[in-house]
């Protein structure tokens, strides 16, 4: 009977690692629209308005661009470590369920259990 727990548990962790991978390219087009539209459409304006100023908005676009560009770097500094941190929680995840499996015997009930119950708990915290 075991033995049909231990090919279900890896069937179902197959099935998770490809709702991770289907939850990564989600986060990977969030991610990527996240930096057009927060970081680098900004820039970008606020490089034209510099190229279009006068001379006396020069000085006043730089100053004021020169901050609103610092700022927005962060921001993508931010978006940046958010994705990576939350692409290898996901990953690592994967690895921890394989790595448990792999510990476990296939007649070994109580360690199939415990490895079904973490693998319950990563699939209902994907985002």
């Amino acid at each position: 009977m075991s033995s049909t727990l231990y090919d279900k548990l890896t069937q179902a962790i197959n099935l998770y690692k490809a709702a991770v991978q289907e939850t990564l390219a989600d986060l990977c087009r969030t991610f990527v629209l996240d930096l057009v539209l927060i970081v680098i459409t900004p820039i970008v304006l606020g490089i034209v308005a510099l190229l279009f100023a006068g001379v006396a908005g020069l000085l006043t676009t730089l100053g004021l661009g020169g901050i609103n560009a610092e700022e927005r770097f962060r921001r993508g500094q931010t978006i940046l470590k958010s994705y990576w941190g939350e692409r290898s929680k996901l990953k690592k995840s994967v690895q921890r369920l394989e790595f448990e499996l792999a510990l476990c015997d296939s007649s070994d009930t109580p360690c199939l259990q415990e490895t079904e119950s973490l693998l319950r708990a990563y699939f209902d915290a994907l985002p």
